[in-house]
């Protein structure tokens, strides 16, 4: 199973995708950081989300830019604020 979360960034979706294992970690509050690589009206981005980085259930998502000038905070919240799709298909 995975799970993916995503979170509005700008007007677009992104979505982290999570291993089961990593989604227990997640929701027990293990501070867990990963990246996604995306685009945002035709850049490419790195985004970096973070989970319970100051306290259980919080969520931070920070972008940057493949020319290294334009980053910030794209999503600041927690988990619930978050979208959360389980994928429950077997191979």
């Amino acid at each position: 199973m995975s799970v993916s979360i995503c979170v509005e960034v700008g007007y677009e979706l992104h979505c982290l995708t999570v291993t089961d294992a990593e989604w227990q970690m997640i929701k027990t509050g293990v501070p867990f950081a990963d990246t996604l690589e995306s685009s945002y009206e035709g850049e490419k981005f790195s985004y970096q989300f973070s989970f319970n980085s100051g306290s259980k259930g919080q969520l931070s998502v920070d972008y940057i830019g493949e020319d290294d000038y334009s980053s910030g905070e794209g999503f600041s919240g927690s988990l619930e604020d978050a979208h959360i799709d389980f994928d429950n298909v077997k191979n």
